[in-house]
């Protein structure tokens, strides 16, 4: 229970950095608690690191990862977010 109580810690914090750091994530302690959320941290921010550099291997994981997810939770965030990796990938 520690473990989960550090892991939503260690996430909230991770989402109100301003700017991201990235490296709080290695601080995640048990992420299976929070497998949800944590994969949105981690793969979104790869797209956004991606999409600010133009670098499609940042961007990849996060189309990756995504067509997975949708299959069993469409939300229209993860669409979202899979039309802007496209379009830059196409770019």
């Amino acid at each position: 229970m520690v473990a989960a109580l550090h892991t939503n810690y260690v996430l909230t914090k991770f989402e109100k950095s301003q700017p991201v750091d990235a490296s709080l994530l290695e601080q995640v302690t048990n992420p299976v608690v929070w497998k949800d959320r944590y994969h949105w941290d981690l793969y979104s921010t790869y797209l956004k690191l991606g999409l600010a550099t133009g670098n499609p291997e940042y961007i990849q994981p996060y189309i990756d990862w995504s067509v997975e997810v949708i299959k069993s939770k469409p939300r229209p965030a993860f669409y979202r977010n899979l039309i802007l990796a496209y379009q830059a990938l196409v770019r």
